[in-house]
C-alpha cells in the first residue's frame, strides 16, 4: 500500500519562478534602458497613466509639468519605472511568503517527467493545449487594454480607467470559485467552452460598441467573472484529458505552450492599435475596433478547440453529456 509522504520542497524551480515575477520588474524599473519586452507594453503604460488630451488643460497637469520643468530628476519625473519597482516588491512580498509555507503532499505516486513534447500530438490534450494559447492570449489583451481604452480611447478620466480595472478585478475574485463549482456541477469541459463563449461575446456585445463608463462597468464585471477561466481550470481539464498519474508532465507542457501567448498578445494588439491610428487613420474608440474584435475571435477559438477536446475525450459529439 501507498503511503503519503511530504513532498520535498523543490526550492530551485519555484525560487526562480519568484526571482522572475519580482525581479524582471524591479530590474526594469532601476535602470534607465527599459529591455525589449518592457518596451513593448510601454504604449499600454503610457496610455494608462498619461490623461487623455481633454484633461490635459486641467489644474493638477500642469502643476506636475511646472514642477517637472524645475527640478528635473525627481521621483516623479519616473512614474513608469517606480511603478515596475512597486509591482516587483508587491509580488516579492506576497510570493515568498506563500511559497516558504508551501508544503504538498500526494496519494499518488505520479509520474513527473518534465519536457515530454509528446503531449503536444496527444489525442486529446493536443486540444487542451491549443485552447490555453488562445484563452491566454486573449485574456491578456481583454486585461491590459481595458483601461488605455477608457482613457485614450473614449477620453474617460484616469480616475474611472482604474475604477474599470478594480472593478475587473473584482470579477476575478467572484468568478473563480464560481467558475470552479459550475465546473462540479455541468462539466469541466462543458462549463470551461461556455466561460469562452461568453467572455467572446462581452468583448464584441459589450466592448465594442461602449462609450461610457456606465457602458464599460458590466463589460469589466462580466471579463473579470469568465476572461481568466484558463488559469483557474487548465488543472481539472488536464487531469479529465491525460489523468492524475500524468497531469503534473501535461501541465509542464501547458505552461510552456502559453508562453508565446502572454509574452505577445498585448504586443499584437498594440501593433493593431498603431496600425489603426497610422494606417487606418482613425481615432477614439474606433482605433481599438480591430484589437477588440481579435480579443472576442480568439475566446471564441479557444471554445472551439476545446469542444474537439469534448469530442475527443467523450468519443462522440453529444452536447449535453456531463465531460
Amino acid at each position: 500500500m501507498y503511503i503519503p509522504r511530504p513532498m520535498p520542497f523543490r526550492s530551485n524551480a519555484a525560487s526562480r519562478h519568484v526571482c522572475c515575477m519580482a525581479g524582471i520588474d524591479i530590474w526594469n524599473g532601476v535602470k534607465k534602458d527599459l529591455s525589449p519586452a518592457t518596451a513593448t507594453i510601454t504604449p499600454v503604460v503610457r496610455q494608462a497613466t498619461e490623461p487623455s488630451s481633454r484633461y490635459r488643460d486641467n489644474w493638477v497637469w500642469n502643476r506636475r509639468a511646472d514642477f517637472l520643468q524645475h527640478n528635473p530628476g525627481s521621483p516623479c519625473d519616473h512614474g513608469r519605472q517606480y511603478t515596475l519597482i512597486m509591482n516587483g516588491c508587491i509580488s516579492a512580498v506576497v510570493l515568498v511568503p506563500c511559497l516558504v509555507l508551501l508544503k504538498g503532499r500526494t496519494a499518488v505516486n505520479v509520474r513527473v517527467e518534465p519536457l515530454q513534447v509528446k503531449w503536444f500530438v496527444h489525442s486529446t490534450f493536443f486540444w487542451v493545449w491549443t485552447w490555453g494559447f488562445f484563452a491566454a492570449k486573449a485574456y491578456f489583451i481583454s486585461i491590459y487594454s481595458l483601461a488605455p481604452y477608457a482613457t485614450d480611447g473614449i477620453g474617460l478620466s484616469q480616475t474611472q480607467g482604474a475604477a474599470l480595472q478594480s472593478i475587473l478585478a473584482g470579477g476575478q475574485i467572484i468568478g473563480r470559485p464560481l467558475i470552479g463549482l459550475a465546473l462540479d456541477k455541468g462539466g469541466r469541459f462543458n462549463m470551461t467552452i461556455i466561460a469562452n463563449i461568453v467572455a467572446g461575446l462581452s468583448c464584441v456585445a459589450i466592448w465594442m460598441p461602449a462609450r461610457s463608463f456606465a457602458a464599460l462597468v458590466p463589460y469589466a464585471i462580466l471579463q473579470g467573472v469568465v476572461g481568466g477561466t484558463v488559469f483557474s481550470v487548465v488543472v481539472p481539464v488536464t487531469t479529465s484529458a491525460v489523468g492524475v498519474l500524468d497531469m503534473g508532465s501535461a501541465f509542464a507542457m501547458f505552461g510552456l505552450s502559453i508562453v508565446p501567448a502572454t509574452t505577445f498578445g498585448q504586443a499584437i494588439a498594440v501593433s493593431l492599435i498603431n496600425f489603426s491610428k497610422d494606417t487606418l487613420l482613425k481615432s477614439g474608440g474606433d482605433v481599438y475596433q480591430i484589437s477588440i474584435g481579435l480579443c472576442g475571435g480568439f475566446f471564441w477559438v479557444s471554445a472551439l478547440l476545446l469542444f474537439g477536446g469534448k469530442v475527443a475525450l467523450q468519443g462522440n459529439m453529444k452536447l449535453l453529456k456531463k465531460t
